[in-house]
């Protein structure tokens, strides 16, 4: 619970951090429109859609594709993982020397 607790923060708090892909990508999660939830998604509880939002946030930020959430899941001692696009895409979110790192892993 606690690791779970420390990579909710994490998330959350570098999602704020500035952008510096250039035009097109929002600054903040706020100024992003909602990333839609799929369909037929396998597992994204209420309680992590937030998360998910920062998450897909993070992802387009690095210059990734992320247009719907099709899963989000946390492991312990595990990176975050973030399905994006019906499972087309698979992406890791990984806290290192104190940066955010995205990681697309298909």
């Amino acid at each position: 619970m606690k690791k779970v607790l420390v990579i909710c923060c994490l998330v959350a708090g570098l999602a704020f951090s500035t952008n510096s892909w250039g035009q097109g990508v929002p600054s903040s999660p706020e100024d992003m429109e909602t990333v839609p939830i799929d369909a037929e998604a396998q597992f994204v509880p209420e309680r992590m859609r937030d998360m998910s939002q920062k998450a897909a946030y993070l992802v387009v930020s690095d210059g990734y594709k992320c247009d719907s959430i099709s899963l989000i899941t946390k492991v312990p001692e595990q990176p975050l993982t973030v399905y994006c696009n019906h499972s087309r895409y698979r992406y890791r979110i990984y806290a290192a020397g104190g940066r955010i790192k995205v990681v697309p892993t298909n």
